[in-house]
């Protein structure tokens, strides 16, 4: 527990062309508020950090009304992601979540359809909601919480106005950022609970996916943080310190080099819910399909793929009656002024 520690002590001390954008509220100034459920996998200071930046813009954004955080397995276990999610909160969080902490939900994909402190967390916020109103689910993590609130409560999917999934890919794309041809990643959040992603592909709810095509083309370097950090602020200096191990393990397991840096995946879903016109997207099926694993020492080994393809397109093999669903597949993004947006909502 070294590493909850050391986050304690870091705390205390310091459009281009899009698929559609969201309903909101107005907020103070003018503009629209976009009512959003974060349901995360935060592993900050002990694995990838992404899911923790994305709640640290997220919160700081004044286009983002977070109505709520459950948190899931996948980059950790729940216990450590409720303590770092929960870390978050209290640290950046708007005062209204501080008494609410984060929901935790299920452990492992064998949780499906049972109905957890976040399933019921998210029912509640659901139906809080007037009767003009949608939230927009943010899903960054394998998406079993959000499938259960839809088994559970399909009767509430008019009140999601989308889901926004990190996951997915086209036919045969490889998972592989710059050079790292003899690295290749797993579609992670969606090979964690391939039934959850069934379920969404069966309901009515709007499905938007951010995958790893538009992900790897936005990195984040040790010189953006560094800079974060000399600007001061609790913000900056949490990032700072609890990114530095996953500047290394890219360095040195994945082979992307110091000048790389990482690619800051989920928060790129939230960017796309503030202003999709950063982004472009396609509209495309999406199904499960099987096929070889793409993973090195295992060829021959068969797995789940998320896969999407052109609308009307047919393949031979492919199950035509599998569930499957025309969804919003973001493949492009203004790099540059991304990365100048995100930086900016990691300040204080």
């Amino acid at each position: 527990m070294r590493w909850l520690l050391y986050v304690v002590v870091v705390l205390v001390s310091y459009g281009l062309m899009s698929c559609g954008g969201v309903s909101d509220r107005e907020v103070e100034g003018g503009g629209e508020k976009i009512q959003v459920w974060m349901d995360v996998d935060p592993a900050n200071g002990i694995g990838e950090v992404d899911d923790g930046l994305m709640m640290i813009a997220g919160f700081s954004s004044e286009r983002v009304d977070v109505r709520g955080v459950s948190v899931v397995f996948g980059n950790s276990p729940v216990v450590y992601g409720k303590a770092i999610g929960g870390n978050i909160v209290r640290a950046f969080g708007p005062e209204y979540l501080w008494s609410e902490g984060v929901h935790v939900g299920a452990e492992s994909d064998r949780d499906l359809g049972e109905e957890t402190e976040a399933v019921k967390a998210m029912i509640a916020g659901l139906e809080g909601l007037e009767a003009d109103e949608s939230m927009v689910v943010l899903a960054t993590g394998p998406v079993t919480n959000v499938a259960t609130v839809l088994l559970k409560r399909p009767d509430l999917q008019e009140k999601i106005q989308k889901i926004v999934v990190v996951a997915g890919r086209r036919p045969g794309q490889k998972l592989r950022s710059g050079e790292m041809d003899e690295i290749r990643f797993t579609d992670l959040n969606f090979e964690n609970d391939v039934e959850g992603m069934q379920v969404l592909l069966r309901s009515e709810v709007e499905l938007v996916l951010v995958p790893w095509e538009v992900a790897s083309q936005v990195w984040l370097t040790r010189d953006d943080l560094e800079k974060l950090r000399a600007e001061g602020g609790g913000r900056g200096i949490y990032i700072y310190a609890t990114t530095q191990h996953w500047f290394d393990a890219w360095e040195k397991e994945f082979g992307a080099g110091k000048e790389k840096g990482f690619n800051p995946f989920d928060t790129l879903a939230l960017g796309y819910v503030v202003d999709p016109g950063m982004f472009e997207t396609e509209e495309v099926v999406a199904r499960v399909e099987r096929g070889l694993s793409d993973m090195k020492g295992e060829e021959m080994k068969m797995k789940d793929y998320l896969t999407v393809r052109k609308v009307g397109e047919v393949v031979a093999g492919v199950d035509e009656d599998a569930a499957c669903k025309e969804v919003c597949y973001v493949y492009g993004v203004d790099a540059k002024k991304f990365k100048e947006w995100l930086l900016e909502h990691l300040r204080d």
